[in-house]
């Protein structure tokens, strides 16, 4: 709204005519509509693999079993809004690095964590 203001001031100051307030009002609208309209997701088909989080007790009665498409992660980074990704990135997060290093993890084809105590088995990797 403020540009609105300095633009009509313009005009009445007579820095600018009726023609060129009319174009520049224009502008604003059309710069307002682009930034109200949901941005389009287009989901792909990924690789398909998966964060996996198991853990087994003993006797290998299993506890926790968590799947997590990797191409969640990809997705719901599209969602964080600018000004946020701007505030971590100053705090040193930064999400393409991230998303980079998920793409590392799959290809590596080992457990990221495999710990075998005495009474459980905790195994996190990528399917």
């Amino acid at each position: 709204m403020e540009e609105r203001t300095r633009i009509l001031k313009m005009l009445e100051n007579g820095k600018i005519n009726a023609e060129e307030a009319e174009k520049l009002l224009q502008s604003i609208d059309k710069k307002m509509e682009t930034q109200d309209k949901p941005k389009k997701i287009i989901l792909t088909k990924g690789s398909g693999k998966k964060l996996k989080v198991r853990v087994e007790s003993e006797g290998g009665k299993e506890n926790v079993n968590i799947s997590i498409p990797l191409s969640l992660a990809k997705l719901v980074a599209g969602f964080i809004p600018k000004e946020q990704q701007r505030t971590m990135e100053a705090q040193g997060i930064d999400l393409n690095t991230i998303l980079g290093h998920i793409d590392e993890l799959e290809a590596m084809g080992e457990d990221l964590v495999n710990v075998d105590s005495d009474n459980e088995k905790v195994r996190i990797y990528i399917e």
